[in-house]
């Protein structure tokens, strides 16, 4: 895509200042006031002083003492931002930030993927590093974040979350004193984790809890405030005010967080405390929006879902706007160079970089990945590594990119650039090596061993992968036309059209059956029209090839609606709470079972633990089942 150039002077070239004349006399003038108040302990100027000659150089501690608010996006193009070129955006808040601070041109993300990317910021590592590579998985507790950074050194720290991929279970609140996660429950849970029918939590909601946080005036420390916006994502129903038809909701979801921003912009200038802030804006990843087949992200590498706007501002730091374009960087890279800003240690081993100490790299190669086609779906995954001019994508098909000469990725160069495709395909080989292989991410992910699956098999879960079986082998970019259908589907089905749901989701899966996405819609929508026995049979293909904890706890309760409380009962709950602990769904399915046996204690026991440790997904079924219990049992 082509970024449009600021006219402020490229961050590369600084200009030399004026020789005689007034405006010489001028920087004379200056630099003399500055050596004094440097000499008494002047620090703004100095910060001023610093950036004049462009934004690199900054010293370690520029921004000691400073408070820290990090903005996430969720699903944000950066070529849907004003400030990035886009004539039809409005983005005023936004466009203001980049107008007085630095603009990233180039920012890429590790993956199409909330999670994986979101715990990307917070570590300063790439996903295989920190083993976040799909929606629902969780940061390990061994990993160290940037709240637990900044809280060790006596931040105030406090996280508004505005979506379930980011809830507390999956370990990114490690270090934050409030994490404020209160989103509404998804409808249901597809897949390994996958695309959910959720009830996201607003923009406007959410912001109301970070403004009443960053309100309280008692706090003396400085503050670390990250708030997370999720409304671009799909479905796109901005409110009134900011709707229209097509893809201009979608832009109407992008200006509704924009308005929302300018309201923590207004609290800011109110309190004062814009220059003592430093503000960090970033999206997670992109939205295909059609382009190359993909109508959301997830499943494809290009551009269209992992190039995201990265604006840093404060005016205290930056006396003038810089886009930098001369370097590809990645979400990897803030914490990095925001704890360098901050005067804090930097941890050895972090895959990101210090964006404002580090020369101009155009070698420079970001690896990038999805495992979402694999985990979810049992076609490849993607793998590749992103330069500042061109890209190499590892697949079934591989592809290799000029994105000088073709910034959209329409022309496939891998047979004509065979010296840069054996470079990069050499690097990404070297890379991946210090890794697990996708293989082995697979099995430990879906927490199956080879007997594991084969046992599984042999109690009815059939379809157990073997010979012929093509997992792993379909690339992404050519199932996506069956995808669609998978959803035109579920479309249908919701609509209570279940005769076409059916007959579409049934030509899906035998086309393509080691889908175990697929194999998830097709229980959901047998399930809808009263098909049962066809609705478990669908779930335990899909167990085969994409197991998780939310479709073991689904086979459960239907296994309690006919009556089987036997031994395959026990196993499902057990798999689902071996993958995933504090599933409150698990002791939901627990609870049902003690009432279909009359045992009323231990029933309100099971209840009362899945309030407990699964409040915002359970608490809701929780309550009534233990109102229901108390007067009925």
């Amino acid at each position: 895509m082509a970024v449009r150039r600021s006219r402020q002077r490229d961050v590369r070239r600084p200009k030399p200042a004026a020789r005689g004349g007034g405006r010489g006399r001028t920087w004379r003038s200056i630099g003399l006031i500055c050596a004094v108040l440097l000499a008494i302990g002047g620090t703004a100027v100095a910060y001023y002083v610093r950036t004049t000659g462009g934004a690199e150089g900054l010293r370690p501690g520029a921004a000691a003492g400073f408070n820290l608010l990090l903005v996430t996006l969720d699903t944000v193009r950066a070529d849907h931002l004003g400030c990035y070129g886009y004539a039809a955006a409005r983005t005023p808040n936004l466009d203001a930030l980049a107008a007085s601070g630095l603009r990233f041109a180039q920012a890429i993300a590790p993956a199409p993927l909330t999670t994986p990317s979101h715990a990307t910021m917070m570590t300063g590592l790439v996903p295989p590093s920190h083993g976040v590579r799909d929606n629902g998985c969780r940061l390990a507790d061994e990993q160290t974040t940037l709240a637990e950074i900044l809280s060790a050194r006596g931040y105030a720290t406090a996280a508004f979350i505005s979506s379930f991929t980011l809830e507390s279970r999956y370990g990114l609140a490690q270090g934050f004193a409030t994490y404020d996660d209160a989103c509404a429950p998804p409808d249901r849970v597809v897949g390994h984790f996958g695309d959910t029918m959720a009830n996201e939590r607003s923009a406007t909601a959410v912001t109301d809890a970070a403004l009443n946080w960053l309100n309280d005036g008692s706090r003396k420390n400085p503050f670390f405030a990250w708030i997370h916006y999720y409304d671009p994502h799909f479905p796109y129903a901005p409110p009134p005010a900011f709707a229209g038809d097509g893809q201009s909701r979608y832009d109407g979801e992008i200006a509704y967080v924009d308005s929302q921003l300018g309201r923590v912009r207004e609290l800011l200038r109110q309190k004062k405390l814009q220059r003592r802030t430093l503000i960090v804006v970033a999206a997670d990843h992109g939205e295909g929006l059609e382009e190359h087949g993909e109508p959301t992200h997830a499943y494809l590498i290009y551009d269209s879902t992992l190039h995201v706007p990265l604006i840093l501002n404060s005016p205290a730091l930056f006396g003038a706007p810089r886009v930098i374009d001369d370097r590809v960087v990645s979400l990897a890279d803030i914490m990095p160079t925001v704890l360098d800003l901050l005067g804090v240690a930097v941890p050895a081993g972090l895959d990101g970089q210090h964006l404002l100490a580090s020369k101009p790299d155009e070698d420079r190669a970001l690896y990038i990945e999805t495992m979402a086609s694999r985990l979810n779906n049992g076609w490849a995954s993607l793998h590749g590594l992103r330069r500042l001019h061109d890209k190499y994508i590892l697949a079934p098909r591989p592809e290799y990119f000029d994105l000088k000469a073709d910034p959209h990725e329409l022309r496939n160069l891998v047979a004509d650039a065979p010296d840069e495709v054996g470079e990069l395909e050499a690097r990404l080989a070297e890379t991946m090596s210090r890794w697990e292989s996708p293989e082995q991410v697979a099995a430990q992910t879906q927490g199956l061993s080879p007997e594991e699956v084969q046992r599984l098999a042999s109690l009815g879960y059939v379809g157990s992968p073997g010979e012929g079986v093509r997992v792993g082998v379909c690339d992404p970019k050519d199932m996506l036309p069956l995808w669609k259908r998978v959803m035109g589907a579920e479309i249908k089905s919701l609509q209570g059209r279940h005769a076409e749901a059916i007959a579409e989701i049934e030509l899906v899966v035998q086309q393509d059956p080691t889908d175990g996405h697929a194999w998830y819609y097709a229980s959901y929508i047998y399930k809808r029209c009263g098909r049962m026995a066809e609705a478990e049979q669908a779930l335990r293909q899909a167990l085969t090839y994409s197991p998780n904890a939310a479709g073991y706890i689904s086979l459960a309760q239907l296994l309690l609606l006919r009556r089987s409380l036997g031994p395959e009962f026990e196993r499902a709950l057990n798999r689902a709470r071996q993958l995933e602990p504090e599933n409150g769904g698990i002791d939901i399915a627990r609870g049902d079972w003690h009432v279909l046996q009359g045992r009323r204690d231990e029933a309100l026991a099971a209840f009362e633990r899945a309030l407990r440790v699964d409040p915002i997904y359970s608490g809701k079924s929780a309550r009534e089942k233990m109102e229901w219990v108390r007067k009925n049992l």
